[in-house]
């Protein structure tokens, strides 16, 4: 591969692969990191690769990998809010028996969605999860794919994968209800 080739599918892809990577893991460092890293890939593969696939496609795969790579290595180490806060999250929803404490207010999405202040702070609330959470959160939201090829994409197991998006949505309530806004209550 030449310098040159590589100049420009940096130019062509490099912003589609940074959103891609920023979808993933929900962190503007990482995502860069790991373009970085599927660019220095690419140039190190450039042998490999045949022309079998477009570019685009091609370095999609490579950043998959890297994606997959890092999520594996941040697998490894414990998230700062570990599962004491999960459990006191828990007691704080649930009763012992599993039932709601305090059932979450009724939701109606389109008052929630002209919501300004809502919206504020659930993008606040958002930055608080720890990384890995919120990127699941998102891409679940977002991606419109099923919870498995998600999670194989990502090298996850999808029973734990619906463990932290279930543990992502009880901080998110507790962050809204801390800062005294209820995502579309209807006034009584």
């Amino acid at each position: 591969m030449d310098k040159g080739t590589l100049a420009q599918w940096v130019s062509d892809y490099g912003d589609r692969l940074y959103h891609r990577a920023l979808l993933k893991t929900g962190d503007p460092d990482v995502a860069a990191d790991l373009v970085q890293e599927t660019f220095l890939a690419a140039a190190q593969q450039m042998g490999g690769y045949r022309g079998e696939s477009t570019p685009s496609t091609w370095l999609h795969g490579i950043l998959a990998h890297k994606v997959a790579d890092h999520w594996r290595r941040h697998e490894r180490a414990p998230e700062p809010q570990g599962d004491a806060l999960d459990e006191s999250l828990e007691a704080a929803f649930f009763l012992e028996d599993g039932h709601w404490a305090s059932p979450p207010a009724r939701f109606d999405p389109e008052r929630c969605c002209a919501d300004t202040e809502f919206w504020t702070w659930l993008l606040r609330c958002l930055d608080a999860l720890p990384q890995r959470q919120r990127s699941l959160f998102l891409q679940h939201l977002f991606s419109k794919r099923p919870v498995e090829a998600i999670c194989a994409g990502l090298d996850l197991n999808p029973g734990h994968f619906r463990v932290l998006l279930y543990r992502a949505r009880l901080k998110l309530r507790a962050c809204l209800e801390r800062a005294g806004v209820t995502p579309g209550e209807e006034s009584a």
